[in-house]
């Protein structure tokens, strides 16, 4: 028996029972917690390597002890589990400090399994690691990665994240066994998942000991028939405008007459209010091209309100005034940095322009572009969405500075303010590996989508060449390009951010 301990917290009796059962059969030694007061004791316990705990447990427990029991994710590993499928708040756990965020779509065998592999991993027996391959959708598409998988023959549980719906497929020897994302199962989930283009992907291969069979097509039907799907699909989208849009019903009584089922109505009752098209999408039990042919119809019986609201609201940004400073602080930027900056941001013809400051840390975002507007007289306006400011580099070249953290759905954030964009700037936390795979997929994103200029900072280092180093082994960028290493609280590291663009 090992002497590390797991602390299990879930709400739900019957789950914990079955999670613990299956530690138990691995010979792992948990201890079931009932209270906040058994949690904040026994946390504090240092052979308490592994914490476990449900979305719902935790919201049980005071602001006080949870910020008591995150401070610890550098000694030990929090797993937070069963939490819905939105990424939004999947990424804030992470940004919390969770080391791995099981949503729920992980069952308790799963678990049991991925923790089993963590367990081992602190004992240092290195048959148990686990073994996982990651990235975005824009390098690799869903339907590549099935024939990677079905050539190599893996076992394995493949997952699919986008800005507003999550999926898994299940892989037995290369075939594809089980699928499911939000309400569609089996090969509905497969054929539906085919339709994203966006998004990130990991894979853990692990044995499938209880194969399910639910998909009965080869990976090779699957694809042929998922290409006509995916055309279908993606018409009719392109018609109501995108998967990201809110919809909502204008006039109920007018379609419920109509509807074919209690499926149907299910969804009119959910659209009484907006609700973001590709959820409604997934969370339906109505065939997916079905459901989206039918919402099309409503729009073409102007019975279906439409709009984008998605994202950070960046168009109403109120002006604000300019207040004179002291006059003791100087420019970040001197006359020739300003000429230079004009230059690499090809912004010679222009007198203004915008500039994006993405951070995986809200605190590294308001930080520098603190610091970047010393000396300016117009203030930085910040919330807990957004940071904004507006910099007279001179008397002829402004820019206005937005800055957005990685943790929101910020694409649509991100069109909103692409015209008049000069460049952005990505900035990664070092000591939170937790981002990583998702600020991959974002550098991914921006750098086939806009021709700025950019460039990735990394922060939180402390001049530690060996964290920087595991760092860089980890983003990925063209190799014409480099990390630029930044203290957030030093002015010439922020000036040298700035001038890195390229």
């Amino acid at each position: 028996m090992k002497e590390n301990k797991i602390l299990l917290f879930d709400e739900d009796i019957e789950r914990s029972a079955v999670i613990d059962s299956g530690f138990k059969a691995k010979d792992i030694n948990s201890v079931l917690i009932n209270t906040e007061i058994e949690l904040e004791n026994l946390v504090s316990d240092s052979q308490n390597n592994i914490v476990l705990i449900t979305h719902q447990s935790l919201a049980k427990v005071s602001k006080s002890n949870i910020k008591s029991l995150f401070k610890q994710a550098d000694t030990k590993k929090i797993l937070v589990y069963a939490v819905p499928n939105d990424a939004t708040k999947i990424i804030a756990f992470y940004k919390l400090g969770a080391y791995r965020v099981l949503d729920e779509t992980f069952d308790s065998v799963e678990i049991v399994e991925y923790v089993n592999n963590l367990y081992y991993q602190h004992n240092n027996n290195g048959k148990h690691e686990e073994t996982r391959f990651s990235g975005s959708l824009s390098d690799f598409s869903l339907a590549d990665l099935i024939n990677s998988f079905g050539r190599d023959k893996v076992s394995g549980v493949l997952r699919v994240y986008t800005p507003y719906c999550s999926g898994k497929i299940i892989f037995n020897t290369g075939d594809i066994d089980d699928a499911v994302s939000g309400f569609h199962y089996g090969e509905e989930a497969v054929l539906f998942m085919l339709t994203w283009s966006d998004g990130f992907f990991a894979m853990r291969k692990c044995p499938i000991k209880s194969p399910k069979h639910k998909v009965q097509l080869s990976n090779i039907g699957l694809l042929l028939h998922g290409e006509t799907v995916r055309n279908t699909y993606k018409d009719i989208i392109r018609k109501i405008g995108h998967t990201g849009v809110s919809i909502r019903l204008i006039n109920r009584g007018d379609v419920l007459p109509h509807l074919k089922n209690e499926y149907y109505k299910v969804v009119a009752d959910k659209l009484v209010n907006f609700a973001i098209l590709q959820e409604v999408l997934a969370f339906s039990q109505i065939n997916f091209i079905e459901l989206a042919e039918w919402l099309f119809e409503l729009k073409n019986q102007d019975n279906l309100d439409i709009r984008d609201d998605s994202g950070i609201d960046v168009d109403n940004l109120p002006e604000m005034e300019s207040h004179q400073k002291s006059g003791l602080a100087e420019h970040l930027l001197g006359a020739k940095e300003v000429d230079y900056l004009r230059e690499i941001l090809h912004a010679e013809e222009v007198t203004t322009g915008k500039l994006l400051i993405l951070a995986t840390d809200i605190m590294d975002k308001t930080n520098f572009i603190h610091i970047f507007n010393r000396g300016d007289r117009t203030p930085v306006r910040t919330n807990k969405e957004l940071d904004y400011t507006r910099i007279d580099l001179d008397g002829y070249f402004s820019l206005n500075v937005f800055g957005v953290s990685l943790d929101q759905k910020l694409k649509d954030s991100i069109q909103k303010v692409s015209q008049g964009l000069l460049g952005y700037i990505i900035l990664i936390n070092a000591k939170k590996p937790e981002n990583f795979e998702y600020a991959n997929y974002i550098i991914g994103f921006l750098k086939d989508t806009y021709t700025a200029p950019w460039t990735v900072v990394i922060t939180n280092t402390d001049d530690d060449d060996e964290l920087f180093n595991k760092v860089e082994a980890k983003i990925k960028i063209p190799e014409n390009r480099d990390l630029i290493p930044c203290d957030i609280s030093q002015k010439d590291d922020i000036k040298n951010a700035i001038l890195s663009l390229k």
